[in-house]
């Protein structure tokens, strides 16, 4: 079992989920985890915000930068 699948398990014997809030935990990877082709183009709402979320995250606290860093990289773009 998987950790998104593993996560949705023991979050869901505890609190009752939505189907949005089950596939965003379960499909939070987004479509370039093979095991997620089938949601692929197919996400609720809430699925691609929380795959963006974990897309951000990765960026910043993987590569050692800071949030300041990121919003002043976009900000100088948008100049």
């Amino acid at each position: 079992m998987g950790l998104a699948a593993r996560s949705l398990y023991l979050i869901a014997k505890y609190i009752p989920l939505s189907d949005s809030e089950a596939q965003a935990i379960l499909y939070h990877d987004g479509q370039y985890v093979e095991g997620n082709k089938e949601v692929a183009h197919h996400e609720m709402l809430l699925t691609l915000l929380a795959h963006f979320a974990d897309l951000w995250t990765a960026h910043i606290y993987e590569e050692g930068r800071s949030i300041q860093e990121d919003t002043d990289y976009y900000d100088k773009k948008a100049e």
